[in-house]
């Protein structure tokens, strides 16, 4: 049995169904909730209570609260013929706006998004803002500004008018409260300050105010209005409106109005839940909206913190933040290295339009249960905390969109990734089964088509999560900020995982061992030329013409290498051991990452590639149907098991998951295949399907134009970017068997900390160091007036620039050294590059480096290290071993053993004395080792001070480079070359 719309699995076709009740499939995961760790309570649940959490209309918001209030923008111009038809609400790519988008967005505190109609334009921007007597979430304000489109006005045209509606709706059905005559004394251009025009209680906030104040500059021609209902059905409100404005014609015309007014009825039903305020005004005009949580004493103060001036400074004071916050965290330099001019606006685009997409969604999954009856059943009542892969396609939440997403917003925000990994795996069942589709509740079904609402159970898709998942662990391993946060989570998440690795390793599985196929291709459609794999994530990509049990799927095989991989990292990370589960992981992984099963499995070697095996015709097309004129499915010669001939994404897949070694001759074919532009490479990016497939850009069905046939997709090929960044050598991941030596491989947890001293990083960091006391030490000196005495300000600037410096920060110095081919000279630059955003260092930007040559650096730098290294690690692991084994000399003082003379055995002695012998000796050792002079020297290009001298020759240069190296805490060497000769370090 099937239902209308629905393809159902292959096996279903070929095995009867079974009257068996839903099982494991509807039972959460039976462990602690991520949701529950502390790091997601207190004030991280404050800040992200409230957001623009309904990213399927053109301004939505909500509180992350499973039943609460949720508001909404619309608007509509009335001088239009059609509308009744063109109210704008949901984002709808059928609305044919120009323009609609954050411009900023950083997912916290503010947002400015810009939305271009035909005849005027919107800003809508938001601020949000905590304080001790606001209520749960804080207050926020929003302002609405519209003005007319450029040349809207031309040719006598008349002026563009627009009606606004904004609407609350409480979900529990909590009863609102107008002040019908605060709404009417709130627009115009007499009114100073907001007032309350509706209010209400409702969880989490308990008592809440929203204050309105509007403004036109051509008036408020037909005055404002409302609509107040009672109704549980507040997903899309559009409707309402609409049925509002034809009942006020209607009684406007029982009345015998000569002239309508397109308004609403300004009546309510008795406890309305829901309030809709319109606002009819001549453009340009302004309404601000200031919503208050937790109602009490000074309240009106925190009304005026939010609008006005005090608005404008708030959200002037954010956008500067989140532009400095932007610079630092995707540093892009316009004009070097090939990076186009206008990058910088497409990144803050780019990542304003994924922080302003996030939604909130409350509800249950409709659930398809392969081989139950019903077989359409209802789970369990969660939440989903997402971003969404596109506000006006897909508002909801997607499983294999979601890892890429996290991978920015990771960088961007690790809590706020952490916040909606949490929510994902939470949405578990106790199978270890994800839904590949989150739609949860009304607003979320309502975009979805019918046949796509139910989320079959057996239907995996892209573990996409993984690639976030390893950067975590890959945290833990370096210590990184994120650490303590990140080991919280992943050991909590661990057991969510490992069900999860094991559903996809069990229910995956291909036909022959190490194989692997994705289910849910529709084996018995007829309008389909290539049936889609919906699971996969890539939909319609070309797999085999005839789906069948005996497929495998290459995509899907490094999707679990990856996943068992990743699986292993984590274990690690956390430390659980050899045994267990994880030898299990292990012994995965390794078979997974076999380059010659892999090769057995999916390589075709006649065409030199790698590729899906299936049962396959070439010939199939879509063809009339005689009878309905419909396009059908046609095969004109019958398919056989082969390799599938298309070559795509697909094929690409060993090589972004990093599974061809350095080593092997596929390397070179797979990377000259990415450039050849007459296949994959396009003027925007790797194509994803061939331009010599058989398929490229073709129709599926009569109706669906190609999706993954030839488009240009930005995840696949940042992942291709990935792996490729580093010209044609692709890096083995580091592990005991990778590592060149064995202080990064077999010991390099027992030097971990040394990483942070002696890695290129920790040398260009002390290099940094160095530069900037320099400067400083040179803004002290009477004799070089050019360089002034700094401020606090600046001088502080100097200390954080060198004390908090970052692997992300050296990672630019290292980009910056690909241009210059000078590792200091880069380090040079890139401090000057800071220091320029300051005013008062940016007038001494040339005395960076002044007078030195690069050893003067370097020499400081490797002292500097060893220092560093002695008195923070080597002197402490010394004296804890010897106090050790002075420790065992007292325990074992008594212990009498045998002693040896001459090789042969002798007077007796103790093993308290012995142990002693051993003491004392690394004790010798330790004092000879924190005895050691760190010699430091600062005499330029030949040891002579030359350049010193030349532009300053009555300074004592001598003594100002002897007081700046003992300052460092080294030994001044007095008589030098070019080099300090480092026999301290050779000694």
């Amino acid at each position: 049995m099937s239902s209308p719309g629905w393809s159902w699995d292959i096996a279903v076709h070929e095995r009867p169904l079974h009257l068996v009740p839903a099982g494991p499939n509807l039972v959460p995961f039976p462990s602690p909730k991520l949701l529950d760790l502390r790091q997601f309570k207190g004030s991280h649940a404050e800040k992200y209570l409230w957001g623009t959490y309904r990213p399927g209309y053109y301004l939505g918001m909500r509180p992350r609260h499973p039943t609460s209030l949720v508001t909404g923008l619309m608007w509509v111009d009335f001088t239009r013929s059609d509308w009744f038809t063109s109210i704008r609400h949901e984002a709808l790519q059928s609305d044919d706006l120009g323009f609609y988008g954050w411009l900023e967005h950083d997912g916290e505190n503010y947002g400015i998004q810009q939305l271009e109609d035909r005849r005027f334009n919107m800003t809508t921007s938001l601020v949000k803002r905590q304080c001790k007597s606001c209520g749960a979430g804080g207050d926020w304000a929003l302002r609405v500004n519209a003005k007319p489109a450029q040349g809207s006005m031309a040719d006598g045209a008349p002026r563009p008018v627009v009606s606004l509606f904004f609407y609350v709706a409480a979900e529990g059905m909590e009863a609102i409260t107008l002040g019908a005559n605060a709404w009417k004394g709130a627009i115009g251009p007499d009114v100073e300050e907001p007032q309350p025009v509706l209010t209400g209680t409702s969880a989490p906030f308990g008592k809440w105010a929203l204050h309105v104040r509007g403004e036109g500059a051509g008036g408020f021609p037909t005055g404002v209005h409302w609509l107040g209902l009672r109704t549980p059905y507040t997903a899309n409100l559009t409707s309402a409106v609409k049925a509002g404005l034809r009942r006020s014609l209607f009684d406007q015309r029982r009345a015998g109005a000569e002239q309508f007014v397109l308004r609403l009825p300004d009546d309510a039903e008795p406890g309305s839940n829901v309030y809709v305020l319109q606002v009819q005004a001549w453009l340009p005009a302004s309404l601000d909206l200031v919503f208050t949580s937790g109602r009490g004493a000074g309240e009106r103060a925190r009304v005026a913190a939010l609008t006005g001036a005090a608005f404008n400074a708030q959200l002037a004071r954010h956008s500067a933040a989140f532009n400095a916050r932007l610079a630092r965290t995707f540093p892009v330099e316009e004009g070097r290295g090939g990076v186009p001019t206008g990058t910088r606006v497409v990144s803050k685009a780019a990542l304003s339009q994924l922080l302003g997409g996030m939604g909130y969604w409350f509800g249950h999954s409709i659930v398809w249960v392969v081989g139950n009856w019903p077989p359409v059943l209802p789970n369990w009542d969660a939440g989903i905390f997402t971003a969404s892969p596109s506000r006006s396609q897909f508002p909801r939440g997607f499983l294999w969109d979601e890892g890429f997403h996290q991978l920015l917003i990771r960088r961007w925000n690790p809590a706020l990734s952490r916040d909606v990994l949490a929510h994902w795996l939470d949405l578990m069942a106790s199978t270890g089964w994800i839904a590949r589709e989150q739609i949860l509740g009304d607003e979320a079904r309502l975009r979805v088509p019918k046949e796509f609402v139910p989320q079959p159970t057996k239907t995996a898709n892209p573990p996409s999560l993984f690639l976030v998942l390893s950067e975590m662990a890959a945290g833990l391993e370096s210590g990184g900020p994120e650490a303590e946060a990140d080991r919280a989570f992943l050991e909590v998440a661990w057991p969510r995982l490992l069900a999860w690795y094991t559903w996809l390793n069990t229910t995956q599985a291909g036909p022959v061992p190490g194989s692997f196929r994705w289910r849910q291709r529709d084996n018995a459609t007829t309008t389909e030329l290539n049936p889609r794999t919906l699971a996969s994530g890539l939909d319609d990509y070309p797999r085999a013409s005839h789906p069948s049990r005996d497929e495998r799927h290459l995509d899907l095989r490094c999707w679990m290498a990856l996943s068992a991989r990743t699986m292993v990292q984590i274990g690690t990370a956390l430390g659980l051991g050899r045994g267990g589960a994880l030898a299990s992981l292990q012994a995965d992984a390794a078979r997974l990452s076999d380059f010659g099963e892999l090769t057995a499995l999916h390589y075709d070697a006649a065409a030199g590639r790698f590729a899906d095996w299936g049962l396959h015709s070439e010939d199939v097309a879509l063809a009339p149907d005689p009878a309905s004129g419909e396009l059908v499915r046609q095969t004109a010669s019958p398919p056989r098991l082969q390799w599938v001939p298309h070559h795509g994404y697909v094929s690409l897949f060993p090589l972004i998951m990093r599974l061809i070694p350095p080593h092997s001759s596929h390397l070179g074919r797979e990377l000259d295949a990415l450039t050849d532009p007459g296949g994959l490479l396009s003027p925007a990016g790797i194509r994803s399907l061939s331009q010599r497939s058989s398929l490229y850009s073709k129709h599926n069905t009569q109706h669906d134009p190609p999706y993954w046939r030839g488009t240009v997709w930005i995840n696949i090929n940042y992942l291709v970017l990935d792996v490729t960044t580093n010209g044609k050598s692709q890096a083995l991941e580091l592990s005991d068997l990778t590592a060149i030596g064995p202080l990064d491989g077999r010991y390099g947890s027992k030097v971990l900390p040394l990483r942070a001293i002696f890695s290129e990083y920790g040398l260009i960091r002390f290099r940094v160091l160095v530069e900037c006391q320099w400067l400083k030490t040179l803004s002290r000196l009477e004799g070089v007036p050019e360089v002034p005495p700094f401020s606090s300000e600046a001088e502080a600037l100097l200390d954080e620039l060198s004390s908090n410096f970052s692997v992300e920060d050296a990672a630019e110095v290292k980009e910056v050294e690909r241009t210059t081919n000078h590792d200091v000279k880069a380090v040079e630059y890139v401090i000057k590059r800071r220091l320029g955003r300051n005013a008062e260092l940016a007038k001494v930007l040339e005395f960076t480096h002044f007078a030195c040559t690069s050893e003067d650096i370097n020499n400081l730098a490797h002292a500097l290290m060893f220092k560093e290294a002695l008195a923070g690690e080597v002197l402490p692991a010394m004296d804890t071993v010897i106090g050790a084994i002075a420790g065992l000399a007292t325990e074992h003082a008594g212990v009498p053993m045998l002693a040896r003379t001459h090789g042969q055995t002798a007077s007796p002695t103790t093993m308290g004395k012995e142990m002693a012998v051993f003491a004392y000796r690394l004790a010798r050792q330790r004092h000879q080792v924190a005895a050691v002079p760190l010699f430091g020297k600062f005499g330029g290009a030949v040891g002579n001070y030359n350049a010193h001298l030349s532009a300053y020759p009555d300074l004592d240069w001598q003594a100002i480079a002897e007081e700046f190296v003992t300052g460092l805490g080294l030994e001044w060497n007095p008589y030098v070359t070019q080099i300090e000769p480092h026999d301290y370090i050779a000694g």
